[in-house]
């Protein structure tokens, strides 16, 4: 049996077709009051006003929310499940700056360590922190280099009970070894190709940065994705860092790097971009590349907000 939600507010995204939206406001983001949904099956049949619904669909069971907001689903564009192991954690002494935060505590004492089965208990518990957050999908980026391979594999299986929408990946770099960075990448690899008919759950290549990456590696993985079409995604330019060391080992911003190595596309996923610079904002545009802001970790780490301009 369908379901009817009735809501105090509901929030309307774009919307085509549906016979329940008032004429000439299909294309309108809005906010209507006293409406609601109805599901049947799985999926969302109607919107529109609590009273039309309830005469209309009587015999389907009827959820009273009409003290609440009815919203999508938010998106998390960009995280990393297994970060719940950190959540109070403290610094060591002397960890003042992001690359004795990778070298001294984050690598050695987080990531390097992550197994199997912390793999399942920690996208367990992120999947129900971000399920009654409103999250119903996210885009998650794996770092454990010692877990591989299979670790996606079991990253997908956690999430498969919970029923949240999860685009999953690997991030693939050459810092324990480049044989280690190769592996990351098939990793990737497979599971994309391996998902590919879920109902819920997909792939993407990953990469880490221009400072754990080589040049060749870069290219490899841009290779890789556009063969299989998964699309890829990455950390840009998060601090002062990255800029600073890929400028000193080659000459370039980040940026201007994978510019060159014909990396760049739409579809890209640059995640953070804290510290880009006008030259790389064109860029980026030119390409069409998609960069996704990240509030908390741009504020841990980065110390600003990126730097937004009108398109």
């Amino acid at each position: 049996m369908g379901k009817v939600l009735l809501g105090k507010y509901l929030l309307l995204p774009h919307l085509d077709g549906n016979a329940a939206v008032r004429p000439g406001t299909e294309k309108e983001n809005r906010v209507e009051e006293d409406w609601g949904v109805v599901i049947d099956k799985g999926k969302i049949e109607e919107v529109g006003e609590n009273s039309r619904l309830e005469r209309k669909y009587s015999s389907y069971e009827v959820l009273d929310f009409r003290n609440k907001i009815i919203a999508p689903g938010f998106i998390n564009a960009h995280m990393h499940s297994y970060g719940v192991l950190s959540h109070g954690i403290t610094l060591p002494p002397g960890i003042d700056n992001f690359d004795n935060f990778l070298n001294d505590f984050w690598w050695p004492l987080v990531e390097n360590r992550i197994d199997h089965r912390m793999i399942e208990i920690t996208s367990r518990a992120a999947a129900w922190e971000l399920l009654n957050s409103g999250v119903t999908t996210f885009c998650d980026v794996l770092e454990a280099p010692n877990a591989v391979p299979g670790a996606l594999e079991v990253e997908a299986k956690a999430l498969e009970e919970s029923g949240i929408k999860a685009v999953l990946s690997f991030e693939a770099c050459e810092r324990i070894s480049p044989e280690n960075g190769i592996a990351g990448l098939e990793e990737n690899k497979a599971f994309f190709l391996a998902c590919r008919n879920h109902p819920r759950i997909s792939g993407k290549m990953c990469i880490h940065t221009t400072f754990t990456c080589s040049r060749n590696f870069i290219t490899k993985a841009g290779q890789m994705a556009r063969e299989i079409g998964s699309g890829i995604q990455l950390h840009l330019s998060e601090s002062v860092y990255e800029p600073r060391i890929c400028m000193d080992n080659h000459g370039l911003s980040p940026v201007e790097l994978y510019e060159e190595l014909g990396f760049l596309g739409d579809d890209v996923l640059a995640s953070q971009g804290v510290q880009l610079t006008d030259k790389e904002l064109d860029i980026l545009k030119s390409h069409k590349v998609n960069l996704v802001h990240v509030p908390l970790s741009n504020c841990e780490v980065g110390g600003v907000l990126p730097r937004f301009r009108p398109c």
